[in-house]
């Protein structure tokens, strides 16, 4: 028989169980979840060298499309599947969404009110964090870690490690839920995760190559800050949605996450850049944005559990103390955690896994603080730590077994953008590179170079250094280095920095010993 016009085919009891205005908000987060995932590749790419932006951003965009198709296929039913002695759940479940449709409320819930939303919802909310996490990892993989590889690993690290502990946790059958472990966005799930996997990664892949140390300190300085900023910004509105809409309902709950979640990492980019400002001098905007991911981290587990003075407190903990471990794990044990994975998103989503045992409030998440719940919120991170960096390092090395994970030498002075995908990220690569690798060097102070080796103040023309040099001379300048960047901008002003300026300068001859003409006489 025909369907009535304006008639749906669900059934109406069915559909009357489900709140459109819950539905909506959980909706409108997942879109806001799935914005951190370009927020981290912008993040990421800011802080790497030129020649791996794209490698970064594209791992942290792949993991989009890569992962959504897994989570379909396998990851949603081994995550919240009929569960298998509390350990995983039946692949069988939902395969590709099966079993979901738009009038039956979700079957598995980590929450009462996921009751009042469909499956498919609470379905496609839980693929953006499964898609997030891998993303989170790319940032100790950057320069180390073939693309390949890459998409293999993740692809067994969802499998094995973050499925397990979404079963372990939000499962209402998982092991560590009955323990009474409580991780209300995924603290614990995925940044202590994601930071135990860039823990193993330094032991199996090893720091980055380099050349020598100052290659080391140039190749580390972070080739783009406003891309940091950019990130820092879409990863912080995007956490609204992934702190607010574990509520799972547009309620109560959901608006104290998301002021917790506000409070918590503006108070840590206060506290980290008090800690740098006291330290170095100076606060910067790199270290304004860590504290910032690092008070988001670290209010994820407890952000619909606790009052908001708490997260104030939490927030100035990871201020000081991911800056603190970020510091040990570079500077006093020299590991290369490249993008501070660990220091950042293991450490914050640790402590506040820990913190919320003596920081949660009956009023808002159902149940209060206790020793009981300290000790199990200890037992669970040290579990999911010891779990994710012992199934990492295998995948890494059975990875590894099936296309080399580290780049070969050739590939890495390429530069992964070249080697990986046959791109640069900037027009006229290759021109900045010769650019920053030639230059003359000239006698003087050089305190009086900015920390690119460009002139702070106006220096000789080109033209100048050009009849200087083919008459067998040396410029006479305050100057110890006269980038060749420098006189090449100076042909906007009219000087003539061409190609035969830039080979004179190349190999400059001995000065004479008597003076030249014009000018002051050349150095003897």
């Amino acid at each position: 028989m025909a369907q009535a016009p304006g008639m749906s085919r669900w059934p109406t009891a069915d559909c009357d169980a489900i709140d459109r205005a819950d539905t909506t908000f959980v909706v409108l987060s997942a879109m806001l979840v799935l914005l951190m995932t370009p927020g981290i590749a912008f993040f990421y790419g800011g802080l790497v060298h030129r020649h791996s932006v794209l490698s970064i951003m594209m791992q942290c965009f792949m993991s989009i499309g890569f992962i959504s198709i897994l989570w379909a296929a396998v990851g949603f039913s081994l995550a919240f599947g009929e569960s298998r002695g509390g350990f995983i759940g039946s692949p069988a479940s939902y395969p590709f969404f099966n079993n979901l449709d738009p009038c039956t409320p979700a079957g598995y819930p980590m929450k009462e009110s996921v009751g009042r939303i469909p499956g498919i919802a609470f379905a496609a909310y839980q693929m953006m964090i499964a898609i997030l996490a891998p993303a989170v990892i790319t940032g100790s993989f950057t320069e180390r870690v073939r693309f390949p590889a890459y998409l293999v690993f993740i692809t067994g690290w969802l499998v094995c490690v973050y499925c397990p502990l979404a079963h372990w946790i939000w499962s209402p059958n998982g092991f560590l839920r009955f323990w009474g472990v409580k991780d209300f966005a995924g603290g614990i799930v995925v940044h202590v995760a994601a930071g135990s996997t860039s823990l193993a990664s330094l032991f199996v892949v090893g720091s980055r190559r380099y050349v020598n140390e100052d290659e080391r300190k140039r190749l580390q300085v972070p080739h783009n800050r406003t891309f940091v900023a950019l990130g820092s910004a879409l990863i912080w509105f995007g956490w609204m949605g992934f702190n607010g809409g574990s509520a799972f309902t547009s309620g109560g709950q959901a608006v104290f996450a998301v002021v917790n979640t506000t409070l918590s990492a503006g108070t840590s980019m206060v506290a980290w850049s008090t800690v740098e400002w006291i330290w170095h001098g100076k606060p910067t905007m790199l270290g304004a944005c860590m504290g910032s991911v690092a008070g988001l981290a670290i209010i994820t587990a407890a952000s619909g559990f606790v009052r908001p003075w708490a997260s104030i407190v939490m927030g100035v903990f990871s201020g000081v103390t991911c800056q603190w471990c970020v510091w040990c794990i570079k500077e006093r044990l020299r590991w290369d955690d490249a993008l501070d994975v660990w220091g950042v998103h293991a450490v914050g989503g640790s402590l506040g896994s820990i913190m919320l045992g003596f920081m949660a409030d009956q009023t808002i998440g159902g149940f209060g603080r206790s020793w009981r719940l300290f000790g199990i919120q200890i037992a669970a991170v040290i579990l999911s730590c010891v779990w994710s960096f012992v199934v990492s390092i295998g995948l890494l090395l059975a990875v590894n077994l099936i296309t080399p994970v580290v780049p070969a030498e050739m590939e890495n002075k390429m530069g992964l953008d070249k080697s990986m995908h046959g791109e640069y990220a900037y027009d006229e690569e290759e021109d900045h590179e010769m650019i920053r690798n030639l230059s003359v060097d000239l006698p003087g102070d050089i305190s009086t170079h900015n920390h690119l080796g460009f002139m702070r103040r106006p220096g000789p023309t080109a033209m100048e250094v050009m009849n200087q040099t083919s008459a067998g001379g040396r410029f006479q300048t305050d100057f110890s280095t006269v980038s060749i960047r420098s006189l090449a901008n100076g042909a906007s002003a009219g000087r003539t920095p061409d190609q035969s300026v830039r080979n004179l300068l190349v190999t400059p001859q001995p000065p004479p010993d008597v003076a030249g003409g014009g000018g002051s006489p050349p150095a003897g």
